[in-house]
């Protein structure tokens, strides 16, 4: 179940941390 969580709040975060590292010069 743990896996599915982690997967699930990558998935839904993806998009946040793309436009984090772009902004931070970051690569995820």
């Amino acid at each position: 179940m743990a896996v599915a969580v982690v997967s699930f709040t990558v998935n839904k975060d993806s998009l946040f941390w793309a436009l984090q590292a772009g902004g931070q010069g970051f690569e995820f």
